[in-house]
């Protein structure tokens, strides 16, 4: 617990992950209007392809996010599950370029 930032430290034994609704359509990017964005998730279901809810439904280029936000502590999950090495290149690949986060089936 000592070495936890944020949502942890990669470095540390033990991570914490979480998801939040953040808005970021309505408020962030401004892409939606709160109502626009409450008809868009009133049709969603329990499970939903990220790459088609953000550029397709929210117009948000999934290469914008340049900040930290909890998806990279998920795909150096993933990364390290698969075996692969957890670098900043590689978790940036898998979510922003690669778009392979949270996708309904494999590019």
């Amino acid at each position: 617990m000592y070495n936890w930032i944020g949502y942890g430290n990669v470095n540390a034994p033990i991570w914490f992950l979480g998801v939040e609704e953040g808005g970021a359509e309505i408020w962030r990017h401004r892409t939606k209007t709160l109502e626009q964005s409450l008809e868009i998730r009133s049709k969603f279901h329990l499970q939903m392809d990220f790459q088609h809810v953000w550029e397709n439904l929210y117009n948000i280029s999934l290469s914008s996010w340049t900040g930290p936000n909890v998806w990279r502590y998920i795909a150096a999950f993933i990364l390290e599950f698969e075996g692969r090495d957890v670098t900043v290149e590689n978790i940036n690949h898998y979510i922003f370029y690669a778009k392979q986060l949270g996708r309904e089936s494999v590019n």
